[in-house]
C-alpha cells in the first residue's frame, strides 16, 4: 500500500490508486479513500501531462517503506487522476546511472519501462558514497521547457524537495497548471503552487 498526497492549485487531498505494489509498508503508507479534487480550475480540461519525477525522494521513500514496484509508468497511469485524467504524454525520472542500477536490481528489468530515464553524474565522496550532480538542474531545465514550449498543459512534480519551488512557480508563469505529488509523506506547505 501507499499513501500519495498532492497539491493542485493551494489544495491538498489524499487518495486511492491500485499501485500494484509489493512488500510491506510502514503505517505511514497506506491507501486512503479517493476523494475528489476541488479547485478553481477544473482539470479535467487539460490534455497534455507530463511527470517529472525526482529519483532521490522517489527511491528513498519506496525504500523506507520496503515496498517492490515492478513498472513504475503503471503506478503514474493509476493515480492519473491528478491531471484530471489526462492523457499522460511522457513520465521523465531523473537520477544517476548507479541508482538506477540499484533500483532496478530491486525493483527488476521492467521498472523503467515507458518511462524517460534522464541521467546525471556521480560524483565519488570521500566516504565511498556517491554523489547526484546535475540531476535537479536537469529536472528544472526540462519542467521549464515543457512549460515554455507549451509541449504540456499539466505539469506534475513527484517530489518533496522545496529546492523545486520557484521551478514550479515558474511553470504557472507560462500559463501550464501544476500538481505536486508526495509519495509516502505529506506534501510540505512550501513546495505547494498557488
Amino acid at each position: 500500500m501507499i499513501f500519495v498526497y498532492f497539491r493542485a492549485g493551494s489544495v491538498r487531498k489524499g487518495a486511492q490508486a491500485g499501485l500494484g505494489l509489493h512488500g510491506r509498508a510502514t503505517s505511514r503508507c497506506k491507501i486512503v479513500s479517493a476523494m475528489a479534487i476541488s479547485t478553481g480550475t477544473n482539470p479535467m480540461q487539460f490534455q497534455r501531462t507530463v511527470k517529472f519525477v525526482d529519483r532521490t525522494n522517489l527511491f528513498h521513500r519506496l525504500d523506507a517503506a520496503n515496498l517492490v514496484v515492478g513498472h513504475l509508468a503503471a503506478i503514474f497511469h493509476s493515480f492519473a487522476f491528478v491531471s484530471g485524467g489526462g492523457r499522460i504524454i511522457r513520465i521523465y525520472l531523473y537520477t544517476i546511472q548507479e541508482h538506477l542500477d540499484r533500483a532496478l536490481e530491486r525493483h527488476g528489468s521492467k521498472f523503467t519501462n515507458d518511462v524517460r530515464v534522464v541521467l546525471g553524474h556521480g560524483i565519488p565522496t570521500k566516504d565511498g558514497n556517491i554523489r547526484e550532480k546535475a540531476v535537479d538542474a536537469l529536472l528544472v531545465a526540462d519542467l521549464i521547457y515543457h512549460a515554455a514550449s507549451r509541449n504540456c498543459d499539466y505539469a506534475v512534480l513527484v517530489s518533496m524537495d522545496t529546492d523545486f519551488v520557484q521551478a514550479i512557480r515558474r511553470v504557472e508563469d507560462f500559463g501550464c497548471q501544476t500538481s505536486v505529488i508526495g509519495i509516502c509523506s505529506d506534501v510540505i506547505e512550501s513546495i505547494g503552487v498557488g
